[in-house]
């Protein structure tokens, strides 16, 4: 009976681990977790970072009209797979409280990637969705107490059909 209840209990545990780990903020350098090649799943963690291409850009303003980075469309063509990605620009200092969400999303099936971190002042690297079926859209917004920016957006884009 003990073992049964400690198997199980360790079975739980790793369940725990495995969801915190997909919910975690993706890792930079490739640092952490391994994932699988898939919806949902980090692109530096399932090893798709390296090797892949910016395919759009897009500036996004935060306030108003002072430049705080690009939103851009990465793709792996080994893994298949696109992410939003926002860049921020070297001159901008928001200062303390900025949120930073972006998006992926699939229209295909509605498949849709969201990912809202405090700005730090690093790149911000959105999930992944594997490109077929159908086109991949990306956005990302801002928000810093009272003040939300425009939605920046990268319209449909067929990517690996």
């Amino acid at each position: 009976m003990a073992t049964v209840v400690v198997g199980l209990v360790l079975a739980v545990v790793g369940t725990l681990v495995a969801l915190h780990s997909r919910s975690a903020p993706p890792a930079h350098g490739g640092v952490g977790t391994v994932e699988p090649v898939a919806d949902g799943s980090d692109p530096n963690r399932a090893g798709c970072g390296s090797g892949a291409v910016t395919l759009a850009r897009v500036n996004l303003h935060f306030p108003a009209a002072t430049l705080a980075g690009q939103l851009e469309l990465r793709y792996s063509s080994r893994c298949r797979a696109a992410w939003s990605r926002f860049e921020p620009a070297p001159t901008w200092h928001p200062g303390d409280g900025v949120v930073v969400t972006v998006w992926t999303i699939r229209p295909a099936d509605q498949a849709s990637q969201q990912y809202t971190v405090p700005f730090a002042g690093e790149t911000i690297i959105g999930n992944m969705l594997m490109t077929l079926p159908g086109c991949i859209v990306v956005e990302a917004s801002m928000v810093q107490g009272t003040s939300t920016s425009p939605v920046a957006t990268i319209g449909c884009q067929r990517i690996g059909s």
